[in-house]
């Protein structure tokens, strides 16, 4: 898949679920967490997009997330959002896409840390995407969130 084929291939609504999975010692401390998730993703020029999220969390609370990406080179992206204000470089490259580390806004017990992150994902020839989610925390592994997303009807 061609990068262009590739920033068609996002545009429109999507819809999902996935977990938050504790990692490390966090596994057997904190609950997994599933969520559906609604995405619709808008052209705002040839070269930049903006993604809409909304997080519906199964045992109750929502997120509603709003990210921009900006193509800055052939199949190179950066994006920001609400929660990554300074931004995470994005490569997509074939069916793959990754978000390079970057730093991240989490809140963890009615508090807001700062965490480290990464995706990775294919986009799947049925038409969807799944993705996983690594944070950790100075270092230490936090959660791991597996997505799965599809076209909305």
């Amino acid at each position: 898949m061609t990068p262009a084929e590739a920033e068609t291939y996002f545009e429109g609504s999507w819809k999902g679920e996935g977990e938050i999975v504790g990692r490390g010692l966090l596994r057997w401390l904190m609950p997994r967490e599933p969520f559906r998730i609604d995405v619709k993703m808008e052209r705002l020029s040839d070269s930049m997009w903006v993604f809409r999220d909304h997080l519906v969390f199964e045992r109750g609370g929502e997120i509603r997330r709003t990210q921009f990406m900006e193509r800055v080179g052939v199949g190179r992206y950066r994006a920001t959002a609400d929660d990554m204000p300074l931004g995470a470089d994005v490569v997509i490259d074939g069916r793959s896409y990754r978000y390079e580390p970057y730093r991240s806004w989490t809140r963890f017990r009615g508090r807001m840390v700062r965490v480290r992150a990464r995706e990775d994902g294919t986009l799947l020839e049925n038409g969807s995407i799944e993705g996983v989610i690594w944070v950790w925390w100075h270092g230490v592994p936090l959660s791991r969130t597996p997505l799965r997303l599809r076209r909305a009807e």
